[in-house]
């Protein structure tokens, strides 16, 4: 039996032992079609109740029907938006569309406003790679986070769900200094040698090392040879999916930074400036990239990060260093040096070009440990007077 409407936008019905309720929303100002919205529950107050609360949130330009879209359609179109807001390089672009695939394969056909905490159960057991899973989690906990700003949602599935547990950060691998040893003593004469050392020396990444230009160098005027002198990182280099060099900002806002160099790695740079050229008259062929490089490939173009990783692999295994390194652990190694050295973590922190100093404690703080006892034991000269 239908009851009465209400003013022509609500019209109850009772169906079996439930109440329904229609809302009426007028007409869709393109399709032009009726926009309507049927509300069930047990009592006739229930139902109208839902209705009356949809309505009002309809009449405070809330757009209701986007909880209705597809958790593929509403990613697609947050992705594009949430991107427009951050200048992200290609990897990174890349990396989000493949973790937004995968909430895709799972969950994609559920519309946002159904989705529960028992679908992010389904998620997690979707994917057995804890570190993707958690990336994918992430990021869409991030979209419904948008989607309520939005007013598209009202609550978030999120809310009522335990978060899986965060993959164990991996230990830095790093080169001891029996290790470096090999490692400096095989390198003799190798291409790759003054890259290696400088990045030993500075804990610079691979993309900075490969963009280094002589502008960027700041030498001593009492003795440009000798002397101590700073280096300033100012761009990476990376390649793109078409196998182009691309040269960017460094990695993190804190990424662009001068680093302070010894005497010894200033006179390895003069003596290289004398290869260059040397080498410059050997290849016949240069490169002319309007730049001067510090670490040139044969060509004086760009070196790839991928044969540089070949050659160290393949010098590391020459020297008897069994554990696996990449070139990633240069910049562990110089940071555990330092350290040994007394560097302070915020010096380190500023050096390396981390973003901020939690990340720096993360990776570093264990290596501390031994400086406590020296801090505990610094006033038991005066307790013995």
């Amino acid at each position: 039996m239908k009851a009465k409407r209400d003013d022509g936008l609500f019209a109850m019905e009772k169906r079996g032992n439930k109440w329904s309720c229609q809302v009426n929303l007028g007409v869709h100002p393109v399709s032009l079609k009726r926009l309507r919205k049927r509300f069930n529950a047990d009592s006739k107050k229930e139902a109208y109740r839902m209705a009356n609360e949809y309505y009002q949130q309809h009449q405070r330009g809330i757009d209701i029907h986007g909880g209705d879209s597809l958790l593929r359609d509403y990613l697609d179109k947050w992705f594009i938006t949430w991107q427009s807001k951050r200048e992200l390089k290609e990897s990174s672009v890349r990396r989000y569309s493949e973790q937004i695939n995968i909430l895709n394969e799972t969950l994609g056909d559920t519309p946002i406003n159904m989705i529960t905490p028992l679908h992010l159960d389904q998620l997690i057991r979707a994917n057995p790679n804890l570190k993707s899973m958690h990336k994918s989690y992430a990021i869409m906990k991030r979209a419904f986070e948008d989607a309520i700003r939005y007013d598209l949602l009202i609550t978030s599935p999120f809310w009522k769900h335990d978060a899986p547990k965060k993959p164990k950060r991996k230990e830095p691998v790093f080169l001891t200094e029996k290790e470096i040893g090999l490692l400096t003593t095989e390198l003799h004469g190798n291409w790759i040698q003054e890259l290696v050392l400088f990045a030993l020396s500075t804990g610079a990444r691979v993309g900075e090392l490969i963009g280094l230009e002589w502008n960027d160098v700041e030498w001593n005027e009492t003795d440009p040879i000798n002397g101590p002198g700073t280096i300033t990182i100012r761009r990476s280099i990376r390649t793109n999916t078409a196998g182009k060099y691309v040269s960017s900002e460094p990695k993190t806002v804190n990424g662009y930074r001068t680093i302070e160099l010894s005497g010894k790695i200033m006179k390895m740079l003069s003596d290289k400036v004398v290869k260059n050229e040397a080498r410059k008259i050997i290849a016949g062929r240069w490169v002319d990239l309007g730049v001067e490089l510090i670490f040139p490939n044969r060509a004086g173009g760009y070196h790839s990060g991928s044969n540089l990783l070949k050659e160290f692999k393949r010098v590391a295994k020459q020297a008897g260093i069994t554990k696996h390194v990449f070139l990633h652990a240069l910049r562990h190694t110089s940071a555990t040096l330092a350290i040994k050295n007394g560097t302070d973590i915020h010096t380190l922190k500023n050096r390396l070009g981390h973003e901020n100093i939690s990340i720096t404690s993360d990776l570093y703080a264990h290596l501390y440990t031994g400086q406590q006892q020296a801090a505990a034991e610094m006033m038991d000269v005066y307790l013995d007077s």
